[in-house]
């Protein structure tokens, strides 16, 4: 391709000359320059949107690039908030010490004065005045000092597989005496709930009346002893029994309390046995109320009671942490 203005020569497809710059559209001088074949355009490049920008000044290639405002005098610039000081996080970690104390550390009522301790087994009861308490240890010394006054059913004490303790009322050797048995269970209880409640009584109905044809439940209930979730079961029965004074045995209706409490790892079951027409149940109400578990279950189930220990202990760290750098920070 020839300029129509100077003569230069060069490639087809350009629209001004490389030489002199004209434009060839507007080139008036002469007849129009013929235009090149549409074939020999080149392609035109696909065009993406342009967005719009805020203009911005002209400068120089080479300027350094422009400061940004500076904040006047009069507005204060902006600081980051400061950690709280270390007598907050104090405050914030005494609840979570609190919490894990009370999970820990379960308590029940004090026991009363002039209680039966047995430290072996983590139990504390008191009886009233006119009732003694006979262990394997003490049985032949309580013999020597109350035989008159030992009911004829004595040598009925102790003689159930894992007794503790025995409580026999004092009093006329020829009449049936109530008592109290406390067995310890060597193994610790399911939860008592509901369907516990129901599966125990099934399996002491079963058992004693293999031994007591008219075995009969009068009432199956939960309570609380100690302020522990405990299962009683009462019932009644007849069985052989021949005092001193007959000389033939008599069918005596007893009346049977058998109380269920849970310990740490283990369980008590306090049987009050007393006759039908018996007038202790008054006395054996007073003895549940003084029962005391001294070393006591968890609060809850081991999955909710290993749940919280774990979470309050994390969050114990977590202050621990923030008041060890509060305190640094103070210090510096």
């Amino acid at each position: 391709m020839k300029c129509p203005s100077c003569g230069n020569e060069q490639a087809d497809g350009w629209l001004s000359c490389q030489k002199c710059h004209i434009i060839f559209s507007r080139w008036q001088s002469g007849p129009a320059a013929p235009r090149p074949p549409a074939a020999s355009k080149p392609m035109p490049l696909p065009q993406r949107p342009v967005e719009a920008q805020a203009p911005r000044p002209p400068r120089m290639y080479g300027d350094p690039p422009p400061e940004p405002p500076q904040p006047s005098a009069s507005t204060p610039a902006p600081t980051a908030p400061g950690p709280a000081g270390w007598p907050v996080y104090l405050a914030l970690v005494l609840p979570f010490v609190a919490g894990l104390w009370w999970l820990l550390n379960p308590k029940g009522m004090a026991v009363e004065p002039g209680s039966h301790r047995d430290e072996q087994n983590h139990f504390a009861v008191h009886a009233p005045a006119d009732w003694v308490a006979l262990t394997r240890e003490n049985y032949e010394a309580i013999v020597r000092q109350f035989g008159s006054q030992l009911p004829a059913n004595l040598s009925q004490a102790l003689n159930g597989r894992g007794v503790a303790v025995s409580f026999v009322r004092l009093g006329q050797p020829e009449r049936f005496a109530p008592s109290l048995n406390v067995v310890v269970v060597n193994h610790a209880p399911p939860p008592i709930n509901e369907k516990s409640k129901k599966e125990a009584a099934e399996t002491f109905a079963q058992g004693f009346s293999a031994l007591f044809p008219d075995y009969k439940q009068e009432s199956v209930k939960i309570i609380a002893v100690d302020k522990l979730r405990s299962l009683e079961i009462v019932s009644t029965a007849s069985m052989p029994f021949r005092l001193p004074a007959e000389a033939e045995r008599s069918s005596l209706v007893l009346r049977m309390r058998q109380v269920l409490v849970p310990g740490k790892k283990l369980a008590y079951l306090l049987t009050f046995t007393e006759s039908a027409a018996g007038d202790s149940a008054g006395a054996y109400l007073r003895m549940l109320g003084s029962f005391r578990v001294l070393k006591r279950p968890p609060r809850f189930n081991p999955v909710v009671n290993g749940g919280l220990i774990g979470g309050l202990l994390g969050g114990l760290l977590f202050m621990l942490g923030n008041l060890a750098r509060a305190f640094g920070g103070q210090r510096d």
